[in-house]
């Protein structure tokens, strides 16, 4: 309602996430195929970016971010400063979800319940380089620890997935430990 209260509009179906860049708040508004950009301090509209199904935003510069975004291989490039899409990134799975940057990659998790991976992109060539397997399927939600390890958590259990967290070194792929729920 406060964005309605202060833009005399509704801001779209199902307000899926929001991340602040700067001093905007970019907001996934998913079922309604856009990107609304935000003002932080008065909540008044910038713009918006059309981007089939966004999920989620992962900041990579200034003038960068990714999105995420359901049913699709695509990560969208955006430019967060001229509210433009700059590019996409073609993944070898669907519906990514969770994304992390950590030193100098960026880990994304598809929730796609054939596949137990997730994949390092590098941040500067907005290219896939690497693959790690994970303990379970349809990876949702990454996270780095104080020791700089992955954990990743995965599942879709009314598909028949179970849900497991698995422990990774990412600076070897390796994974340390799995928990099955």
């Amino acid at each position: 309602d406060v964005f309605e209260a202060v833009n005399d509009r509704t801001l779209g179906d199902v307000f899926q996430s929001m991340q602040r860049i700067g001093d905007k708040l970019v907001l996934c508004i998913n079922n309604s195929d856009k990107i609304v950009v935000i003002n932080r301090s008065d909540r008044k509209l910038v713009g918006t970016i059309n981007i089939p199904k966004p999920r989620y935003i992962l900041p990579v510069s200034e003038a960068k971010a990714y999105v995420s975004t359901l049913f699709s291989n695509k990560i969208y490039i955006i430019n967060p400063q001229t509210l433009q899409v700059t590019g996409s990134i073609t993944m070898p799975a669907q519906n990514i979800e969770g994304m992390l940057q950590h030193q100098g990659s960026v880990y994304v998790c598809p929730w796609d319940t054939a596949v137990n991976k997730i994949f390092r992109i590098n941040p500067a060539t907005d290219e896939v380089i690497d693959e790690i397997t994970i303990a379970g399927r349809a990876p949702q939600e990454v996270l780095v620890d104080k020791f700089d390890m992955l954990w990743v958590l995965s599942g879709n259990v009314p598909k028949k997935k179970r849900a497991a967290l698995t422990r990774i070194d990412p600076s070897r792929g390796q994974i340390l430990g799995s928990y099955l729920f």
